[in-house]
């Protein structure tokens, strides 16, 4: 008899803590989409310290193509700065990429109207905007490395 009462108040133990953190998810989740809607359009609050960033290089080097910015012309354009001015990613993913479309002069007419197509289109739809940075922001940091020093890494795990 007194297993299976030990087995109850487990069991509502487990349940209570479930429900409890399932609350706590909500309720964070609620938190962080009104500070997307509150902080939309203004100056991003990071931490932009060396070790927070020094991975967002990553996609970047991986992707190398003729025509990028090379070292020398990012640092006396300070694009560091710009890059942590316009820097309202919430995801390693997001700054990697940002920093790679930094870096990737894009010429081509038809890819920049798809791409202000795009930013006009989160512009004027701010659920979707919302529901996707929340989507976004649960892909989370890597830490001080990369994702593509990760995926590097996979090979080492076979």
């Amino acid at each position: 008899m007194e297993h299976w009462l030990l087995v109850a108040v487990l069991t509502v133990f487990l349940i209570v803590v479930f429900i409890r953190e399932a609350y706590e998810a909500g309720k964070r989740k609620r938190q962080f989409e009104q500070f997307l809607h509150d902080h939309y359009g203004k100056a991003p609050v990071k931490d932009n310290s060396y070790e927070r960033i020094a991975h967002i290089r990553g996609y970047y080097q991986r992707h190398c193509k003729e025509g990028q910015i090379d070292d020398i012309t990012w640092n006396d354009l300070d694009m560091d700065q710009v890059f942590n001015r316009i820097n309202d990613t919430y995801s390693a993913t997001g700054e990697e990429y940002l920093y790679y479309m930094l870096r990737s002069v894009e010429k081509d007419p038809a890819k920049l109207k798809h791409l202000e197509k795009l930013i006009s289109w989160f512009d004027a739809h701010e659920t979707e905007r919302v529901a996707f940075q929340y989507c976004m922001s649960e892909l989370g940091y890597t830490g001080k490395y990369s994702l593509y020093d990760y995926i590097d890494h996979l090979d080492l795990l076979g």
